[in-house]
């Protein structure tokens, strides 16, 4: 790879990562927290286990402060307003 496709190659990557963020970002910050800390607990475990713990987390986020702006976000076809 030559210099000029190494550039265009880091270009992509960058702007494929900036949009990654912005996705992330504009989710509520209790299912981003709660996601990470659900991959990170899943890394050791089993793949039974690792559903269960999945699982819970799913419980987590539905019980979360952001379930209704979300789900009123989404009747009303507004993007949400997340509470930080």
């Amino acid at each position: 790879m030559g210099p000029g496709e190494q550039r265009r190659a880091d270009e992509r990557l960058g702007t494929a990562v900036a949009e990654l963020a912005r996705k992330i970002l504009a989710k509520p910050p209790l299912t981003v927290a709660e996601g990470k800390r659900a991959f990170y607990r899943q890394l050791d475990l089993d793949v039974v286990r690792a559903y269960e713990a999945g699982i819970e987390s799913h419980r987590v986020e539905l019980r979360a402060r952001g379930r209704r702006e979300g789900m009123d976000a989404f009747i009303e076809k507004r993007p949400p307003k997340w509470r930080k």
